[in-house]
């Protein structure tokens, strides 16, 4: 059996371990790959957003696979995409059968069956599930594939059958290791940054966060864990696999939960792999000698949720309980070990004002992470933050049916109340990185950051003042390695995009091609230009490799940059 995948955005994880559990059993597996770089809001102009739409050619491109089953990864923000490209395939081929998985489908699967071009959705995760259906689908197995736990589905009288969700599998080293070829053979340079995991849950419950609604679901906070030998057996044979790989970024929620787990894994780690990695973590976890391990492992970069700096609206409104002081000394510890530090901050959470974001201005300024990621607040349906709001009347019980079904007014750079009241807190986020301490602590003194919610808003302006001085400080200096990843990712994603629009353009799947069918159109001049020229940051990485330093860090660039303390 055929399962062809398409997903936007990046890569996931979830798809390549899904594919390489098919793949083992015996099964065929393909991967339809759309960035939509703008798809998040990055970008408002819509005549930009569609420029590199290739929603024609994603339709095309699953068809030519001749597939047997078509899965979709949806996650909020996806949703209605991945419907309006699985409406276009059934419109086609009505038999072809579609399955729907992923956080959104397993915090709503209610929403997401009701789609009539939905088949099937995987509630919960699937790497059992979808090889079961699978198996019976094709032939090998018998059985009623309606009637697959954790599987939802329709009957021949389109009835809706609950079959609840998947069991947790307790063993993770049990699974192959992700299958990367499905979008490194379409995107290589997305291998200079390794991408896995050593777990899976959180233990934590954050009001704000999609696994407040999943702890719900599946009825615990248990976090499961590979064990570090898997972990490291993995990454030794992707470094032969994949000669591109610079880094390692460990997707885990939380990385690590066990000081013990981390002990085991660090020497192996550091004597194995020997790459700088990246993680993610939590501030109450970064004692001195968690930051220790960390830094001898070879991290040199974390990202570390802070949320919010009022102690009081983190305690009762997003049931976070560390202190002010456990956040300071987490940040101190980590940058006096030369780890990069980027701290994610919510705007617009419920009772906040702007005092509490002019506190936290001055807080991080005397902390001072690396970086601050401003993130506007995004309602999740079915999270105790949505139901925060609408106690206080800040969104109403429609505004959380629509996210729901997938309809949100609050996206990375954009979101409610924005505009108006946090533009100037996300510019000053987005300026730190270049701006001397004393400088940034008089302008929030003075109020005079107020202003810079004036700044014309012009299309793409926001994201260039938080990016760009980041890869001003960063690349430049050559201490933060995850821009440099990032901006790659950034201009290979646009590079492949342009190729699809050219591609499109040629077999007149575009719009602009239909209108002009003769005459070459500005999309088409400039995809050209791009494919025709070497990749700049091909070349910037040949001349500005990442050598990792035992302890910690990276190591010296031959340019004579070093690290930043």
């Amino acid at each position: 059996m055929k399962v062809v995948f398409c997903n936007q955005l990046t890569e996931m994880l979830g798809v390549q371990l899904l594919s390489a559990v098919l793949k083992k059993a015996g099964h065929e597996t393909a991967l339809v790959f759309e960035p939509n770089l703008f798809a998040t809001g990055a970008i408002k102009d819509p005549k930009l957003v569609e420029f590199l739409s290739n929603d024609d050619l994603v339709v095309e491109d699953i068809l030519a696979e001749e597939p047997d089953l078509v899965g979709f990864p949806i996650e909020i923000n996806g949703f209605h995409w991945a419907c309006e490209i699985a409406g276009r395939l059934k419109s086609r081929r009505p038999d072809l059968p579609i399955i729907m998985g992923g956080i959104h489908a397993t915090m709503c699967p209610e929403n997401v069956i009701d789609r009539p071009e939905v088949d099937y959705v995987a509630v919960g995760e699937a790497e059992v599930t979808l090889l079961e259906l699978a198996d019976i689908l094709d032939g090998r197995k018998e059985g009623d594939p309606t009637a697959i736990r954790g599987i939802w589905a329709r009957d021949g009288e389109g009835n809706v059958i609950d079959n609840g969700v998947a069991a947790e599998p307790r063993d993770l080293d049990q699974f192959p290791y992700y299958d990367k070829s499905i979008y490194y053979d379409k995107l290589p340079g997305l291998g200079c940054e390794y991408m896995t995991t050593i777990s899976r849950g959180c233990p934590y419950n954050c009001t704000f966060c999609f696994y407040n609604a999943v702890h719900d679901i599946v009825g615990n906070r248990k976090v499961r864990l590979r064990t570090p030998q898997h972990v490291v057996d993995e990454l030794v044979a992707a470094k032969k696999l994949y000669p591109q790989m610079e880094s390692v970024l460990f997707h885990d929620d939380i990385f690590p939960v066990r000081v013990r787990w981390l002990q085991e894994f660090a020497p192996l780690y550091k004597e194995q792999v020997g790459l700088p990695f990246a993680c993610i973590t939590y501030p109450l976890l970064v004692t001195e000698y968690m930051a220790d391990l960390l830094a001898d492992a070879g991290c040199v970069s974390v990202i570390m949720g802070v949320q919010s700096l009022s102690e009081e609206s983190r305690a009762n409104t997003m049931a976070r309980y560390e202190k002010n002081v456990d956040i300071f000394n987490a940040i101190r510890r980590l940058r006096e070990r030369d780890i990069f530090v980027t701290c994610d901050h919510i705007l617009g959470t419920p009772g906040e004002t702007l005092k509490d974001q002019d506190d936290a201005l001055l807080f991080y300024s005397d902390a001072d992470p690396s970086v601050v990621k401003p993130l506007p607040l995004t309602y999740l349906p079915k999270t105790g933050m949505t139901r925060i709001a609408i106690e206080q009347g800040v969104i109403s019980e429609q505004d959380e049916a629509d996210a729901a079904d997938g309809y949100l007014n609050s996206l990375m750079f954009k979101g409610s109340g924005y505009e108006k009241e946090f533009r100037p807190y996300f510019m000053m986020y987005g300026l730190k990185p270049i701006l001397p301490k004393s400088l940034f602590v008089k302008i929030v003194q003075n109020g005079w950051h107020r202003h810079l919610g004036k700044v014309p808003n012009v299309s793409g302006i926001d994201p260039v003042v938080f990016f760009v001085p980041r890869l001003l400080s960063g690349v430049v200096r050559g201490y933060d390695v995850r821009s440099k990843f990032l901006a790659w990712r950034f201009f290979e994603m646009f590079q492949y995009s342009m190729a699809r629009k050219l591609r499109a353009q040629v077999m007149g799947l575009d719009g602009e091609a239909r209108k002009a069918k003769t005459e070459p159109t500005p999309a088409s001049r400039l995809a050209s230009k791009l494919l025709k020229r070497r990749r700049f940051f091909g070349r910037f990485r040949d001349h500005h490799p990442v050598h990792y330093a035992p302890g910690g860090g990276a190591a010296a660039h031959p340019g004579g940059a070093t690290p930043r303390t």
